[in-house]
């Protein structure tokens, strides 16, 4: 969808042009306005003025909708305009949905049983792991993408055991092994414990 300064529309396409239609109740949609439509809610002008693109998910008349918003120029005159994609994102938010509930008891399954699970990913050296990983191994919880499987995440290990489980994970990138299972000691601070780690 394009729309002028004021946010009053100038073209569409089809798609585009059936959704309003069942957004407006009305075959008329040349009355369109940017900022006052029901899908558009909370749009930042500042970001837009700043040249910023906007995205976003909204709920609508029981579907999700992947909306993205930016400034654009005429090349000709130069004058401003609003350029909408709209985009059906129902069956992507659904799957999305589901896999959550999925890692909610995943998650309530590893935090009781002290259970941390690590992905490594070979390629870039990246780890996603739970917070009882984290915690496991003597550092704050923390649920995002690091580095840290090869680098400070295992400083707490005795240096035998940071040794044996960083040649391991190279023997499993490059096949020489397909699993491996060791015992290793984790100090912090005053404490000590052990834990059994296994690799696949």
């Amino acid at each position: 969808l394009f729309f002028d300064e004021k946010g009053n529309l100038l073209s569409l396409n089809h798609e585009a042009e059936n959704f309003l239609r069942e957004e407006k109740k009305s075959t008329d949609t040349s009355t369109l306005n940017l900022f006052k439509s029901n899908f558009s809610e909370s749009i930042d002008l500042d970001a837009l003025e700043n040249g910023d693109i906007i995205e976003k998910i909204q709920f609508y008349k029981n579907a999700f909708y992947r909306i993205v918003i930016q400034t654009v120029y005429e090349e000709d005159s130069n004058e401003k305009r609003y350029l909408m994609l709209l985009v059906d994102h129902s069956a992507i938010e659904k799957e999305r949905l589901f896999k959550q509930k999925i890692q909610d008891v995943f998650n309530f399954v590893t935090d009781t049983a002290k259970l941390g699970v690590a992905e490594y990913d070979v390629l870039t050296g990246f780890t996603l792991a739970n917070k009882v990983w984290y915690e496991n191994l003597g550092h704050p919880a923390f649920t995002g993408r690091t580095n840290a499987i090869n680098n400070v995440m295992l400083d707490n290990l005795a240096p035998e055991d940071k040794q044996l489980l960083l040649s391991n994970i190279l023997k499993i990138c490059i096949g020489e092994i397909k699993t491996f299972l060791s015992t290793v000691c984790v100090k912090t601070e005053n404490k000590v414990h052990y834990l059994r780690y296994y690799m696949q």
